[in-house]
């Protein structure tokens, strides 16, 4: 799908919060109704008489979240998932290699450290748990070479917060040469536990939320001691 500037504000201008009944349905919908950060929803009824490109892809979907990235406050791109399921982010705009590369600190300059995460679910944990930090989703379990190029032009200091399976060691030690070879300093925070990503951690957040349960938020206060630890030792 090709779209303009302008087509893509018009698309998002159509898209509206994320309705109270879903915003426990998952870490995506729960970050976007309490504004953790920026998003919209849109279903069926959106378009039913407001015909849409994305028409087709919502009558398979059923509902969808759209994620914006803005470069010096201009819209340029929106990713887009299911409600539910797990699947790839549909990208629409520029072509965008990362999500939230618009939205570093204002202060950003080279030499500030970068932190580097897989998916969006995983940049929701982070700057949850630690809003100040500078944080790009990849959406991929490998740093591509062009972001690899891109990100040592912005920064030498990177931490790869990777998947703790095997595809996140292979793509740790890949991704880790390759930004050495450019002269990037290079650190890992692994997920906390068993945890499969960081963005577990929003997953328990939610599910505390819904049940109240009081053991789930012991251990989420566990789990975001240990990555503000992790953040602050990497300091």
């Amino acid at each position: 799908m090709s779209f303009n500037l302008k087509e893509l504000e018009q698309l998002y201008a159509k898209a509206r919060q994320v309705p109270e009944e879903y915003q426990f349905v998952n870490k995506y919908t729960y970050a976007l109704y309490n504004g953790i950060l920026d998003g919209r929803y849109m279903d069926i009824n959106d378009v039913f008489n407001n015909e849409s490109v994305l028409t087709g892809y919502i009558s398979k979907h059923n509902a969808i979240l759209l994620f914006p990235s803005y470069i010096d406050n201009i819209l340029v791109s929106l990713f887009i998932r299911p409600v539910t399921g797990n699947i790839s982010p549909l990208k629409l705009g520029l072509p965008v290699l990362m999500y939230g590369l618009g939205n570093l600190d204002e202060n950003f300059k080279y030499g500030s450290k970068l932190y580097i995460v897989e998916g969006i679910g995983d940049y929701l944990a982070l700057k949850l748990i630690e809003p100040s930090i500078n944080v790009v989703a990849i959406l991929s379990n490998t740093v591509s070479l062009n972001s690899i190029e891109l990100i040592s032009n912005l920064t030498n200091n990177v931490v790869l917060v990777t998947d703790g399976d095997e595809a996140g060691d292979i793509g740790y030690r890949v991704a880790s040469s390759k930004f050495k070879k450019l002269g990037v300093n290079v650190s890992r925070i692994k997920p906390y536990g068993k945890h499969k990503d960081v963005g577990e951690v929003l997953d328990c957040i939610v599910e505390y939320k819904k049940t109240g349960d009081l053991s789930i938020k012991e251990k989420i206060n566990e789990q975001v001691s240990y990555y503000k630890t992790a953040i602050y030792i990497g300091s």
